[in-house]
């Protein structure tokens, strides 16, 4: 495979005058918005809501992206640069920016349909028969919404109606977005100001990760608790993966105490752990799967970032009540069964599955060469620790002030990577697409390995 490049581009002039060209012919010029191209910005006062003024240097914009680069203007001097993306849509960006695979069954499926209500299209029957199977279900239904906090309002939904009960299990350090219910679930990572105004929808029990303790927990919430809600490896925590026996062993109680079990794949599904799934790697066996999970939540790289979909796909054998469910009423939504997404997201399986999985093998083992890398030169650091699985790489500091430094080296070495973790650990995630190439991957190696050392 040849190396993504993206062609030097000149810097956008800035126009003469902002009544100089029509409104619809130039979008950047809508009242309210800087014009692209000005170099005497008051920055403070463009910031779009959502970006991180912490960990980057401020100003800069996203101009073009293509493969594992993105290529970024700094907007008070429009000087460009082109880095490697390593922040990779916080997990979206599986298959890199623009493949062309997927972007061309995304024109293709314009042609045809953009959006229907009530109607499912052939796309999303497709796709829906073909999660069925990769999530080892032997039958099953998918209900396909916008995005990842949408499909896990969705199972919450289901959890409660199936089983009468509203109350959620979820572990200690879990992620599970920032919609309206869902903010109660992802405590670790929310602002304490929130926390404070944001009502309680429904009891949820918080259990130990990786601990014993979680069975006590569970089975005292019993009562009142009728979902478990479990990312198999935690994501947002930097890719924490539990002891498989101890997952097995509290799915099987959740089991027993008549409770749903809905993986939560959303960051680390659809290839990123060297497995479709990443719980494949902890409850191997398609046999135990369908006995112990009802559900799987699916979203990010899902439609290879090209467009947003996330899938909620259950196990119809473990909930059969699903038939009694007036589902316009309780699950629908505007933007269900998008026909644009599906049709993304089946180009997106069709490389996953391609020659065996080959895609995901090749980036467990490259990837994981990179982290071997990383893991010797972070050996002379002091609180200093790298761990991952497949194609995932994270990096363990002592405090998120050596976190973030770390980030701004990666940066000035023109590479992207972010701090996670919320309140509770100092961790850099390195999220390189599945479709890097050795090329690319040695010359990331030696930028992120020279970021290390000039913190040492």
């Amino acid at each position: 495979m040849t190396s993504a490049r993206i062609a030097p581009r000149a810097a956008r002039p800035a126009p003469k005058s902002a009544h100089s060209a029509s409104k619809s012919a130039h979008p950047e010029l809508v009242e309210g918005c800087p014009s692209r191209g000005h170099s005497d910005l008051d920055l403070s006062r463009w910031l779009v809501l959502g970006e991180d003024r912490g960990q980057f240097p401020p100003g800069w914009q996203a101009v073009r992206a293509r493969g594992a680069r993105v290529r970024l203007r700094e907007m008070a001097s429009g000087r460009e640069r082109v880095f490697f993306d390593l922040i990779g849509g916080y997990g979206g960006n599986n298959f890199g920016h623009g493949h062309p695979a997927i972007r061309a069954a995304l024109r293709m499926a314009l042609e045809e349909l953009d959006h229907v209500a009530v109607f499912p299209s052939g796309q999303a029957q497709e796709l829906a028969r073909r999660l069925v199977k990769k999530c080892g279900f032997a039958s099953g239904r998918c209900y396909f919404t916008v995005g990842g906090s949408q499909a896990v309002e969705i199972a919450l939904r289901i959890g409660r109606l199936l089983t009468g009960k509203p109350g959620i299990a979820v572990m200690e350090g879990a992620f599970h977005g920032y919609g309206a219910e869902t903010v109660a679930l992802s405590r670790d990572y929310v602002p304490e100001e929130l926390m404070r105004v944001t009502p309680a929808a429904a009891p949820v029990t918080r259990l130990a990760w990786n601990d014993e303790r979680a069975f006590a927990q569970l089975s005292a919430a019993a009562q009142t608790t009728g979902t478990l809600l479990f990312e198999p490896i935690l994501g947002a925590a930097g890719f924490r993966v539990p002891d498989a026996r101890w997952l097995g062993q509290l799915l099987e109680l959740a089991r027993e105490l008549g409770m749903l079990s809905i993986a939560d794949e959303i960051q680390v599904g659809c290839g990123r752990t060297g497995k479709f799934l990443a719980i494949e790697h902890l409850v191997g066996p398609r046999s135990r799967r369908r006995s112990w999970l009802d559900g799987v939540l699916l979203s990010k790289s899902l439609a290879g970032s090209v467009y947003p979909l996330s899938a909620v796909v259950l196990n119809a054998d473990r909930t059969p009540g699903l038939s009694t469910i007036d589902e316009t009423a309780a699950l629908g939504e505007s933007f269900t069964n998008s026909p644009l997404g599906c049709a993304a997201a089946l180009a997106a399986l069709d490389l996953l599955e391609a020659d065996g999985g080959a895609l995901m093998s090749k980036a467990a083992r490259l990837v994981g060469a990179l982290r071997r890398q990383l893991e010797r030169a972070a050996a002379t650091r002091r609180s200093c620790t790298v761990r991952g699985l497949g194609a995932t790489i994270a990096v363990d500091f002592g405090d998120k002030r050596s976190a973030t430094q770390f980030v701004r080296r990666a940066f000035d070495q023109g590479v992207l990577c972010y701090v996670c973790g919320g309140h509770r650990w100092a961790t850099v995630k390195l999220i390189p697409p599945l479709t890097l190439t050795p090329q690319e991957a040695e010359e990331v190696g030696g930028r992120l390995i020279r970021a290390l050392e000039m913190g040492a």
